[in-house]
């Protein structure tokens, strides 16, 4: 693990609006799994499957998958995506339609800015 890569990393989250004392606080200051966590986060297919059931109108697949994302979100305190995310459940939680599209893609936005920080910091 290159330590700079990684110190680089978590200064542009920090940037970002994450709260990196929170998530080694969670994970007993291992760097290692928060980077394995950090990069699952980003290629899971809950994003993809989440875009799916919107445009499909399966309310319930997509709750499911936004509610999986916004916990790993929290729990790796991206506060963003987290953010994001929450404000879809709820949208999906209180049958807002209208809102979807859009809160949709401020989630698939700020996972770009995520991928983008992750490659900005030498990650690829």
């Amino acid at each position: 693990m290159d330590i700079s890569k990684v110190n680089k990393l978590f200064v542009e989250l920090e940037a970002w609006g994450c709260n990196i004392d929170e998530a080694m606080d969670r994970l007993l200051d291992d760097k290692e799994i928060f980077l394995r966590f950090l990069f699952q986060f980003i290629e899971d297919e809950k994003f993809v499957e989440l875009e799916q059931a919107i445009h499909e109108n399966n309310r319930e697949k997509a709750f499911e998958c936004g509610h999986a994302l916004k916990g790993v979100a929290g729990n790796l305190s991206l506060k963003p995506i987290y953010y994001t995310t929450s404000l879809l459940v709820e949208a999906l939680r209180n049958e807002d339609t209208n809102k979807l599209i859009p809160l949709l893609e401020d989630v698939l936005e700020k996972k770009e800015e995520l991928c983008a920080i992750t490659k900005k910091a030498g990650f690829v």
